[in-house]
């Protein structure tokens, strides 16, 4: 949307749109379909699921992204209040009682759409494989207000919940107690972390190991690990990412760590977690 306090007009497209539900068709067309024909029924069945960062609705493909819409919410507020949802649009950037109470309204209603239209996790339940969506933990839990409306009500809607660390430091842990707490009431159980996401060379293996053990302690009981090349030259090297474990230093003790890390995991399921 555009223009606050003048005329608004919508500024994206429906296939590029969070909040449409073509964005789902045409990512499951375009793509999982693909997966599901062009691979051998055996190869299908070694694929375990999909994964992807969580759409970021205050970044939608629009000159005017400041305000996330979709074309029912107008007939939803004058149903609903039998007003004139554009007169208090403004209510958004302002402090006060009234303020708040549109701003509540909104944005559970920006959540909730954006979690309805998802149909890839419903795809992915009907062919038995997994979705990952990747909440972004170098973020407050203010800031993701403006990236998902509700981090914990958007990751409730899918069965494998699961938040993307970058650089070597594990230092949020909201996001990923939140994902282990949702997994439990909601989903399979398993809560997922993608991590070393974009990280440089440079990390120890007690680093490493305290690094995982922290996640482990939070609940998490899924990892995958970014990224490993296939051989180390120039493209690979100038991406400045880390390629772990084939090319660290150390990668010959990686198996010692891992075992070590599967029995910290085994000994934290025998533990209640808080929920």
């Amino acid at each position: 949307m555009a223009g606050i306090y003048g005329d608004c007009q919508q500024c994206c497209w429906p296939e590029r749109s969070p909040f449409d539900y073509t964005n789902s068709a045409v990512l499951i067309d375009s793509v999982l379909e693909r997966y599901k024909s062009g691979l051998s029924k055996e190869a299908y069945g070694y694929l375990a699921g999909f994964t992807s960062e969580v759409p970021d609705f205050s970044g939608q493909d629009s000159e005017y992204p400041a305000v996330p819409w979709y074309d029912e919410l107008e007939t939803e507020y004058t149903e609903e209040f039998d007003g004139d949802i554009f007169s208090n649009l403004k209510s958004l950037f302002e402090d006060n009682e009234d303020a708040s109470e549109f701003k509540a309204w909104y944005w559970q209603k920006i959540t909730d759409r954006m979690g309805e239209t998802a149909l890839i996790s419903e795809w992915c339940k009907e062919n038995e494989k997994g979705y990952f969506p990747q909440i972004k933990t170098n973020a407050n839990p203010y800031s993701q207000v403006l990236q998902t409306g509700s981090a914990l009500q958007y990751l409730r809607r899918f069965n494998l919940p699961s938040v993307s660390f970058s650089g070597k430091t594990a230092v949020s842990h909201f996001l990923p107690v939140s994902v282990s707490s949702l997994a439990k009431q909601f989903g399979s159980g398993t809560a997922g972390a993608s991590v070393l996401g974009g990280l440089g060379w440079g990390i120890r293996p007690g680093e490493f190991e305290e690094y995982m053990t922290r996640l482990i302690e939070c609940g998490i009981n899924m990892f995958v690990f970014h990224t490993s090349f296939l051989h180390l030259n120039y493209k690979s090297l100038s991406r400045n990412q880390i390629s772990f474990p084939t090319h660290i230093t150390w990668k010959k003790v990686v198996p010692q760590i891992l075992e070590r890390l599967r029995e910290k995991a085994e000994d934290e399921t025998k533990r209640p977690h808080k929920i």
